[in-house]
This record gives structure tokens, sequence and C-alpha cells, in this order.
């Protein structure tokens, strides 16, 4: 009889000791995964992601950023001298901090915001699309090949950086110091350029199509070969740069300052050149057919065998300028200003010299050069 009913309890209690053994059994298995997920993605703070990046530990940094989706601040860190190669730092913002001399090559920042020392940083091959740059020390920064599209370089300071080959399209550069800056065979199309300083730099096989140069300061840059077709350099201070042949069809430079500028070959057709000052610089070989002068300064300049058909010399000042063999037909010199030594180098065929005014040495109007 005994026998029976611990039979019977046995069975009728069995599903709840199987139960309870299999909690005892699983339950710190279950426990251990579940401890882990929450480990993983909810105890990673954004100040040790931080600290992860300020001692250097990319890996860890990429792995534990890929879990916190938001945006994220690091404040006053000194992330100086350190190695941070491909590192994730997209939509990271990044205040106060000194990353001086940090190696940040092939990183990826798209829609970053930095601000602080970023001088003679590395971001050689970086993604920086979207980047907010505004203002920073990017002194002697390595950004050759980086890709810097729809960046924001306001006011931002690049000097002597090397900006070769990288890709700038549509960024904005407005106020930016990029004096001895290397930018050959970068792209900086439709990039904005407005009162930016540019002087002494590289910019060398450039593509600068649309930009915006107005009252840019490029005293003294090299560009030549640089392709500048529809740019706007109104105003813009251009004396003793090199744009040997530069491509400048359809681009405006009202009002620029071209004196003793290098133009040896340039491709100016349908340029607007109003009130341009182009005193003593070489325009020898250049193609400025169909080209505005009107009222511009040419004294002094050399346009040996230049391209001048049909464009517009209205009320330009003519003194002293070489012509030789330049092709002026059509040409419109309505009101130009001629002396007699440029009026003899032109080509008489094709100049209509009623239109034109006639001076001496002393300024005084004559009839003619006899």
């Amino acid at each position: 009889m005994v026998g029976r009913r611990l039979v019977n309890l046995v069975s009728k209690h069995k599903k709840t000791a199987a139960s309870t053994i299999f909690g005892l059994i699983a339950g710190p298995i279950v426990g251990y995964y579940i401890s882990g997920y929450i480990n993983d993605y909810l105890t990673t703070t954004s100040s040790e992601l931080c600290m992860f990046l300020e001692n250097g530990e990319v890996l860890k940094f990429n792995e534990e950023r890929r879990k916190i989706k938001e945006q994220f601040t690091c404040d006053s860190l000194d992330l100086s001298e350190k190695v941070l190669e491909k590192a994730n730092l997209n939509s990271i913002i990044i205040t106060h901090s000194n990353l001086s001399s940090a190696n940040l090559q092939n990183s990826t920042l798209e829609n970053a915001q930095i601000s602080g020392d970023l001088s003679e940083i590395d971001l050689r091959n970086a993604t920086l699309l979207n980047a907010d740059l505004t203002g920073a020390d990017l002194t002697g920064a390595k950004l050759s090949h980086a890709n810097l599209s729809r960046a924001d370089l306001i006011d931002a300071n690049l000097i002597n950086a090397n900006l070769s080959g990288a890709d700038i399209p549509n960024a904005e550069l407005t106020r930016a110091y990029i004096g001895f800056a290397n930018l050959s065979g970068a792209n900086l199309e439709n990039a904005d350029l407005s009162d930016a300083t540019l002087r002494d730099a590289d910019l060398s096989g450039t593509y600068l199509g649309d930009a915006d140069l107005i009252g840019a300061d490029i005293e003294n840059a090299n560009l030549s070969g640089t392709y500048l077709d529809d740019a706007d350099l109104t105003g813009a201070e251009l004396g003793g740069a090199s744009l040997s042949g530069a491509e400048l069809g359809g681009a405006s430079l009202s009002g620029a300052d071209l004196f003793s500028t290098d133009l040896i070959g340039a491709e100016l057709d349908d340029a607007d050149l109003t009130g341009a000052d182009i005193e003593n610089a070489d325009l020898s070989g250049a193609d400025l057919f169909g080209a505005e002068l009107g009222g511009a300064e040419l004294d002094d300049t050399d346009l040996t065998n230049a391209s001048l058909r049909f464009t517009d010399l209205t009320n330009a000042f003519v003194f002293g300028a070489d012509l030789t063999n330049a092709d002026l037909t059509l040409a419109n010199l309505n009101g130009a200003i001629f002396d007699c030594n440029s009026l003899r180098t032109a080509n008489l065929a094709v100049v209509n010299v009623s239109q034109i005014h006639i001076v001496d040495s002393n300024g005084n109007e004559v009839s003619s050069c006899n």
C-alpha cells in the first residue's frame, strides 16, 4: 500500500519535478546569455566610447560604436598623436579637443562636427561628407585624396595643408585661409571660396568649374592648367598668379586684379573682364574670342599672337601693349584708348581707327601717329 502511494505521488508530481530540475540546470545558462545581451546593448555609454577613442582603442571603439545609433558628444579629448586609422566617427561631435598630429587615415567622419586643434592631423583618404569643420585649425593638415564633399570649412585655417587630389565639390570655404596650401588636382566644383585667401597656393590642374571665388585673394598662386570655366572671380585678387594654359571660358573676372598675371595660352573665350586691371600681364597666345574687356586696363600687356576676334574692348585702356600678330577681326574698339606704340603693333588692316582714341606720351589726344 505504502509503495503504491509513493508511486502515485511521484507520478503526480513528476512534471513539477522535471520543471524544477530543468530550471535548476537551464536557469544559469539562460541568465548568462540574457546578462550578456544586456551588457552588450545597454551598458556601453558615450563617455566610455570617448574613453576608448582617447586611449586609441579603435577596434573596441568601432565595435561598441555600432551599438549606439544616436549622435553623441566627446568634449575636451586629448587625441594628439593618436593612431586612429579607420575609425568610424560618423555623426560624432568632438568639441574643444586636441587632435594635432592625430592619424585618422581612411577614417569616416560623415556628418561629424569637430572643433579644436586639428593642426598636422592626418586625414588622408578619409571620408568627411557633410562634416562641420567651421573655424577649425587645420594648419598643415594632411587631406590628400580625402572626400570633403559638402563639408563646412567656413573660416577654417588650412595654411600649408595638403589637399592634393581631394574631392571637395559643393564645399563651403567662405573666408577660409588656404595660403601656401597644396590643392593640385583637387576637385572644387561649385565650391564656395568667396573672400577666401589662396595666396601662394598650388592650384595647378585643380577643377574649379562653377566655383564662387568672388573677392578671393589668389595672389602669386599657381593656377596653371586649372579648369575655371564659368567660375565667378568677380573682384578677385590675382596679381602675380600663374594662369598659363588655364581654362576660363565664360568665367566672370569683372573688376578683378590681374596685374602682372601670367595668362599665356589661357582660354578666356566669352569671359567677362569688364573693368579688370590686366596691366603688365602676359596674354600671349591667349584665346579671348568674344570676351568682354570694356573699360579694362591693358597697359603694357603682352597680347602677341592672342585671339581677340569679336572681343569687346569698348573704352579699354591700351597703353604700351604689344599686339603683334594679335587677331582683332571684328573686335569692338569703340572708345578704346591707344597710344602710338600699341597702335603700331596692331594689325591696322582689321582695326577701325575711327572708333578709337589715340593719345601721345603726355596723355593728350591726337588725330594720328604720323
